[in-house]
């Protein structure tokens, strides 16, 4: 918790470190970042636990942006690029990819406001992600869970073979 609400250096970075205001007006015209977490609880109805996610993803995007001295409705793809590079050589490519997706979203909102004209995620791609084919059971796992069903005095006899269908 006290660690995502200063930057590096010890400054507050620009968004995203308070919980939902109230006033979403007054935040919203100092703060894209609140004014979106707000919208996120409001209008989408996203539970506690995701907006903490979104807010440490984009709390941790304004800290780059931060120590580049840039304003995140001026960012731009070469930006996003560095930013993505950072996190490959970071994160897991599944944490990459929940990241790079917030900030779709946020710059989705900031365009939809005018806050900015332009995305500078869109067209960015993320990790592939990993494909794994599913474990194989062996011809005894397999004898063992197409004999259960039918097993024991436990249950109807045509449950058990819809079971066995089933399975």
């Amino acid at each position: 918790h006290a660690r995502h609400n200063r930057a590096m250096d010890g400054s507050t970075p620009p968004f995203g470190y308070r919980a939902p205001q109230p006033a979403a007006k007054k935040t919203a015209a100092r703060d894209p970042g609140a004014a979106f977490l707000d919208a996120l609880v409001v209008e989408r109805h996203l539970s506690d636990h995701s907006v903490r996610a979104y807010r440490i993803d984009l709390a941790h995007f304004a800290e780059f942006l931060h120590q580049r001295q840039v304003a995140p409705e001026l960012a731009t793809r070469d930006h996003l690029h560095d930013y993505a590079e950072a996190l490959f050589d970071a994160l897991a490519p599944a944490s990459v990819a929940r990241r790079l997706s917030a900030l779709r979203t946020f710059y989705r909102f900031l365009m939809q406001l005018g806050w900015t004209d332009h995305n500078p995620v869109e067209g960015l791609r993320g990790p592939r992600q990993r494909k794994s084919l599913p474990n194989m059971l062996s011809v005894d796992e397999i004898i063992t869970l197409l004999s259960k069903p039918l097993q024991g005095d436990d249950g109807d006899p045509l449950l058990q073979m819809r079971v066995l269908a089933i399975l």
